[in-house]
């Protein structure tokens, strides 16, 4: 497997510690399971303080799960959320009351924490 990093316009700060050095990682092949079995796996994370989020198959969901992780707007989350449960667990078993309660959850965790909801 060969490993990738880069830093890539349009990421949004981390949304821990406020860092621009932002790096991504690819893995060729390294994907696992019955789905991903031999896919590209993206990982993202800040160099300065480590926050990340869960590595994905895909680029561009792992950079929209990132600046979402930014975001207090409930229709970004909500539309992140969607994704992300359809990646993991795949439309079919993917509820709207589970979209909604999933989101609700994260907004209520960045109100704890501070945030803008």
């Amino acid at each position: 497997m060969t490993t990738s990093a880069t830093t890539p316009a349009g990421l949004k700060p981390c949304p821990f510690c406020g860092s621009h050095d932002i790096g991504i990682a690819m893995e060729r092949g390294a994907g696992t399971g019955i789905f991903h079995r031999g896919d590209d796996v993206y990982g993202i994370n800040c160099r300065d303080c480590g926050g990340s989020v869960p590595n994905m198959y895909s680029r561009d969901l792992i950079i929209e799960r990132w600046n979402a992780r930014a975001s207090s707007s409930r229709a970004e989350v909500e539309r992140i959320v969607s994704l992300a449960l359809d990646h993991c667990y795949g439309r079919a078993h993917v509820s709207e009351d589970m979209i909604q309660w999933t989101t609700d959850a994260v907004l209520s965790a960045k109100t704890l924490n501070g945030d803008q909801a």
